[in-house]
């Protein structure tokens, strides 16, 4: 029997007992590639001082770039096998050091993700896609969350769209659930097809006055400011020895979360 919650139950003689939720029955539900930052293939710790966008991969297909700051001590990003949340063995760590960021133009850190178009494309019209993913800070307030088809300094992205999200408590691990609308988002726009860039998500975490803007809050928008982080963004990385930890992300069709899908190391590698 599955009743009105979407819940699968079985009667055990004298009561109606309840299983599972039906969306957790279903494999292949999670479209992030290691959302639990098990696969790592490349160095676990950078230790970056300010560059022109090179990418660092501590965890398999997440990573951040070292773009242009002006002043400050050199950022960590690594991943971290001592902190993560309950259920978890890993997870994604940005550190900034003993002097925060002064950002110079151009200048932005964020932790960031691409979902593969032949991925996404099925999706494409879906009005309810749920983001979820554990986070924890040093630092309390509102974070954004970017959602875009492609990243900026690709020329290619045209379409743009900001969420936020708020961390209540310091060093405590939260949940954190976003729900939008994809098929608003590839209304307009070039959408790609194939192995090429669908969906690039992105944790933003500080940026220049000339990335920071609500041109695309809680709004799909024609991609034409390049507002990385919005305006309530508590810029983390500016302040000293502040850090973001990520892990357990989730991108699964429906407007609401169902519990993180493990998959074993071998099907994500495949992934």
């Amino acid at each position: 029997w599955i009743n009105d919650l979407n819940q699968l139950q079985v009667y055990n003689g004298s009561a109606w007992k309840v299983l599972a939720d039906t969306d957790q029955l279903l494999s292949n539900r999670n479209l992030i590639i290691n959302g639990d930052m098990r696969v790592s293939q490349r160095a676990q710790t950078y230790t970056t001082a300010t560059g022109g966008g090179t990418r660092y991969y501590p965890a398999d297909r997440f990573w951040t770039a070292d773009y242009t700051w002006s002043a400050g001590t050199d950022i960590t990003i690594s991943r971290d096998d001592a902190v993560y949340p309950t259920g978890f063995s890993q997870s994604y760590k940005v550190t900034s050091g003993g002097t925060g960021l002064t950002y110079a133009t151009g200048g932005n850190t964020g932790i960031v993700y691409s979902i593969e178009a032949q991925d996404l494309e099925p999706y494409y019209a879906e009005t309810a896609m749920t983001l979820s993913f554990w986070c924890r800070s040093t630092d309390t307030g509102i974070f954004n969350v970017l959602f875009t088809n492609g990243w900026y300094g690709s020329g290619r992205a045209d379409r743009g769209l900001t969420k936020e999200f708020t961390i209540s408590v310091a060093d405590t691990w939260e949940q954190k659930t976003i729900e939008f609308d994809l098929a608003a988002g590839t209304a307009a726009g070039t959408w790609k097809t194939g192995t090429d860039e669908g969906l690039l998500i992105a944790w933003m975490l500080g940026g220049n006055a000339d990335r920071t803007g609500d041109d695309y809050l809680d709004t799909w928008a024609t991609w034409s400011a390049l507002d990385l982080n919005t305006d309530s963004n508590i810029q983390l990385m500016t302040g000293a020895n502040s850090n973001f930890y990520l892990s357990g992300v989730q991108l699964e069709v429906g407007s609401r979360a169902t519990p993180f899908e493990h998959r074993d190391i071998a099907s994500e590698l495949a992934r």
